[in-house]
C-alpha cells in the first residue's frame, strides 16, 4: 500500500485542508493533476478514500493545518508495526493518518512532535510524538506467553488477519515461533488486496475472500471499498431509523385505539339523557305542584328514577337540557367511532409501510416512504389542537396537560381570550384574538361551551367556566403540566356543547 502511495502523492502540494461534515477531513493536492484523499475517522468506522472529484461546499466548511498548505510532500512512510502511516512535508512536517479503529486521527508533528490534531476529542493525542506510534517485533518469549492470542501479542495483524496466521501456523512444519515469522513477511510481501460485497456487509482484505473481487491497486481498492460501505451504511441507517420511527408511531396507534374503545364502551354504556327527558315530559303534569324532586315509574317498569330540579328549573327547561345532552352524546360517539375507524385503518397502512421498509433495498424506496409519513407528521402538527371556527373568529382547545401549556404559553397571544373550566380538570381553551374586531358575546359563549364540553363537568347542566385575556395567565416554577395561575377573571355560565 505504501509504494502505491509513494507513487501516488511523492512530489505533490497540499492546496488546501478542510472539514465540512463531522469527523471527516480533505486533503485536496496538486501534483500534475489534482488529487483528493478523504479520511473518515467517525467513531464506528475509519477508512481512507482517494476520490478523482470533489466539490468543497461554500457553507459549514472549515480549513485545518493551515501551516502545511502549499508545502510538498517529500515522502510517504509507513510507521512500523503500526496501522499508521505519514506523510513528510518541507519544513520538517509529518501529517500522520493514525487509522486506529474508533480513536482513529490526523495528527500534525514537527520534528516528530505534536503540534496539531484534527480530533480534540481524543485528548491523549495532543500529546503523541512519532516515535510513541511505532511498535517493535514481537520477541520470542512475548509470542510464547501470550500463545493463542495473537491480537495482543501482535495488534497490528487485527482479528482476520490474526487468524489467517494461525491456520498458516497450525498447518506449518516448522516450529510455532518460526511458523509465526514466516507467516508475517508473507503478509508483508502480500501486492493485492480483495473486496467482498454482501447483503449484510462489506470486507477488506489482504488475504483472498471467497467470493470477493481482487485489486492490484489498493488505492482504486479502498477507495471502492470505503464508497460502497458508507453508501451501504447509510441505506441501513437509514432503513433502521425510519423502521423504528413507524414502529413507535404503530405502538403509539395501538394504544390509542385500546384507549378509545374503552371510551367508546364507557360512553355506550351510559345511560341515554333521551330516556329521562322523554320521562320528564310524559309525566310533566306530576311537577305542576312546584316540586323540585320527583319519582317517576320507568317505561319498561323496571322500577323508578328520581329526577331532581335546580332552583328556578323547569321540568321542561331539564328536559331540553338533557335532550342536548343526548345529541351531544350522539355526536361524541359518531366521533369516536370516526377516529377509531381512522386509527384501525393507520394500523394496517403501518403493517403495510413497515413490510416494505423490509424488503426495500434502495435508498429511493425508503425515501419516499419517508417522505409520505413526514407529511402526516406535519399534517398532524398543523391540528395538533382541535380547532374551531365561530361567527369569524377561531377557537383552539388543548388535547392533554402538557398540550394544554403548549397552546396556551407556546401558540398564544397576550390579547387571546383564555377560558377553561371552573374547579374542575379540563382543556384549555384559546378565542383567537383579530384586531379588526372586538370579541363577540356568541363567541364567548361557543368558546365557553366547548370548555365546558371538553372537561370533566361535561355531563352536567350549567357549567361555570372563567375567562380573561391570555396576558393573564402564568405558570409557576415546578407546576406540574397543564396548571397555570390566572390573576384575573370573569365567570360564564353555560352547557357543555361542542359545535358540531
Amino acid at each position: 500500500m505504501v509504494s502505491h502511495l509513494q507513487s501516488f502523492l511523492t512530489g505533490a502540494r497540499i492546496t488546501e485542508i478542510y472539514s465540512q461534515e463531522r469527523d471527516v477531513l480533505v486533503l485536496r493536492l496538486i501534483n500534475k493533476r489534482e488529487l483528493f484523499i478523504k479520511a473518515h475517522l467517525k467513531g464506528n468506522f475509519a477508512c481512507l478514500s482517494f476520490p478523482e472529484k470533489l466539490s468543497r461546499a461554500r457553507r459549514n466548511t472549515i480549513d485545518l493545518f493551515s501551516e502545511v498548505l502549499d508545502r510538498e510532500i517529500s515522502s510517504v512512510e509507513m510507521v512500523e508495526y503500526d496501522r499508521s502511516f505519514y506523510l513528510s512535508l518541507e519544513g520538517d512536517y509529518q501529517l500522520v493518518f493514525k487509522m486506529h479503529g474508533h480513536r482513529s486521527n490526523i495528527l500534525l508533528l514537527r520534528g516528530g512532535l505534536p503540534h496539531e490534531v484534527f480530533k480534540n476529542s481524543l485528548r491523549k493525542d495532543k500529546e503523541i510524538q512519532l516515535a510513541d506510534l511505532a511498535k517493535t517485533f514481537p520477541t520470542e518469549v512475548d509470542f510464547q506467553s501470550m500463545r493463542g492470542e495473537l491480537t495482543r501479542v501482535f495488534p497490528v495483524l487485527g482479528r482476520e488477519l490474526a487468524s489467517w496466521v494461525e491456520n498458516q501456523i497450525e498447518n506449518s512444519k516448522e516450529d510455532e515461533w518460526t511458523a509465526f515469522k514466516a507467516a508475517v513477511n508473507e503478509l508483508n510481501e502480500l501486492d493485492r488486496v480483495w473486496v467482498r460485497e454482501s447483503e449484510a456487509q462489506m470486507d477488506f482484505s489482504l488475504i483472498e475472500l471467497e467470493g470477493g473481487k481482487e485489486y492490484e491497486d489498493p488505492i482504486i481498492a479502498v477507495t471502492t471499498f470505503c464508497s460502497s460501505y458508507l453508501r451501504k451504511s447509510a441505506f441501513q441507517n437509514r432503513k433502521h431509523s425510519l423502521g423504528v420511527r413507524l414502529r413507535q408511531r404503530l405502538k403509539k396507534t395501538h394504544s390509542y385505539l385500546k384507549k378509545t374503545e374503552s371510551q367508546l364502551n364507557r360512553v355506550l354504556n351510559e345511560e341515554n339523557p333521551k330516556e329521562l327527558a322523554d320521562l320528564i315530559m310524559a309525566y310533566l303534569f306530576r311537577f305542576e305542584d312546584g316540586s323540585r324532586e320527583v319519582a317517576l315509574p320507568r317505561f319498561d317498569g323496571s322500577g323508578e328514577v328520581t329526577v331532581k330540579l335546580k332552583e328556578n328549573q323547569s321540568a321542561a327547561q331539564k328536559a331540553e337540557s338533557l335532550y342536548k345532552k343526548s345529541k351531544n352524546k350522539r355526536i361524541e360517539i359518531d366521533m369516536i367511532k370516526k377516529n377509531l375507524r381512522k386509527r384501525e385503518s393507520e394500523i394496517k397502512i403501518l403493517d403495510l409501510e413497515l413490510k416494505k421498509i423490509d424488503e426495500a433495498d434502495n435508498l429511493k424506496e425508503l425515501e419516499q416512504i419517508d417522505k409520505k409519513w413526514k407529511k402526516e407528521s406535519a399534517k398532524e402538527q398543523a391540528t395538533e389542537f382541535h380547532e374551531y371556527e365561530f361567527d369569524g373568529f377561531k377557537i383552539r382547545v388543548g388535547k392533554n396537560a402538557r398540550n394544554n401549556d403548549k397552546l396556551t404559553f407556546n401558540h398564544g397571544y397576550k390579547e387571546d381570550l383564555w377560558l377553561h373550566v371552573k374547579d374542575a380538570r379540563g382543556s384549555h381553551v384559546l378565542l383567537k384574538y383579530r384586531s379588526d374586531r372586538k370579541f363577540s358575546k356568541t363567541a364567548i359563549e361557543r368558546a365557553a361551551q366547548l370548555a365546558a364540553w371538553y372537561s370533566k363537568r361535561n355531563t352536567e347542566g350549567l357549567v361555570p367556566v372563567i375567562y380573561t385575556p391570555r396576558k393573564f395567565v402564568r405558570k409557576r416554577k415546578g407546576d406540574p403540566p397543564g396548571m397555570v395561575v390566572v390573576d384575573k377573571e370573569q365567570v360564564l355560565l353555560v352547557e357543555p356543547e361542542n359545535i358540531n
